[in-house]
């Protein structure tokens, strides 16, 4: 598994696309929003939409990609024939989690430095448990749209698709309470909502359903993990039998 983690490591830093989105882009965002609101109220309430929309790149995008570069390679295949799905995709979602990892240790604190949001109360356990949650959540959420993805394409079509659709219906950037109803009904199947609703309370201390939003996270990340290994190893099983 470690050998495993190590390649998709190496492969992360060898692709340009994902350095830039990776590690670029969130600085350029950062000091585009801090140019009009840093210091101010609305940075309070911004940052930690921005750390969970950041987080959700890291992974929406990825995997999908690579699941779908994997299975138009047939290294999916190889994996089925010659060793086990399961490790391979475990071993994968790994090495995400430690590419995310890194990013948000990060970014977290330059996101602070930049905006500068006057009403901070962090609790550093709170943001790891958040942190954990979203992991697992957005992890498992995005490997099974992975699933559904059988090119390279159609791969990035359907992250682009979740990643602003979810983005815009959970309040990152405005307060969902002030939206239009039928958002706010929308909101409550997105996981992205609850992440930021955790993140909220770990780096302001505002908000009182922390545990329902992370329980939701690991039911959302481990149902939709299980969920889209289940059907890879069914479709695999089905190519293979003679």
């Amino acid at each position: 598994m470690f050998v495993l983690m190590t390649n998709f490591l190496k492969a992360n830093l060898r692709e340009k696309y994902f350095l830039f989105w990776d590690w670029l882009f969130p600085v350029i965002l950062m000091l585009g929003i801090a140019f009009f609101v840093r210091g101010q109220g609305y940075a309070t309430f911004l940052l930690p939409g921005l750390v969970t929309f950041l987080l959700f790149q890291t992974l929406v995008y990825p995997i999908p990609f690579r699941m779908a570069q994997f299975r138009e390679n047939g290294v999916l295949r190889l994996v089925a024939e010659e060793g086990s799905i399961k490790l391979f995709v475990i071993s994968f979602l790994l090495s995400r989690i430690i590419s995310s990892t890194l990013q948000v240790l990060t970014f977290l604190p330059i996101g602070i430095l930049i905006l500068s949001p006057p009403h901070i109360n962090i609790s550093v356990w709170v943001v790891l448990i958040s942190f954990g949650g979203g992991l697992i959540g957005l992890s498992g959420f995005s490997l099974l749209v992975a699933v559904f993805a059988r090119t390279v394409n159609s791969a990035l079509g359907f992250a682009q698709l979740f990643y602003i659709g979810l983005s815009a219906v959970s309040g990152l950037f405005f307060p969902i309470e002030k939206s239009p109803a039928f958002l706010q009904v929308i909101s409550q199947i997105s996981p992205v909502t609850y992440l930021r609703r955790a993140f909220q309370y770990g780096l302001t201390g505002v908000g009182d359903t922390f545990i329902i939003d992370i329980a939701v996270l690991m039911t959302i990340g481990l149902s939709t993990a299980f969920t889209a290994i289940f059907i890879v190893n069914k479709e695999l099983f089905k190519r293979l039998k003679p």
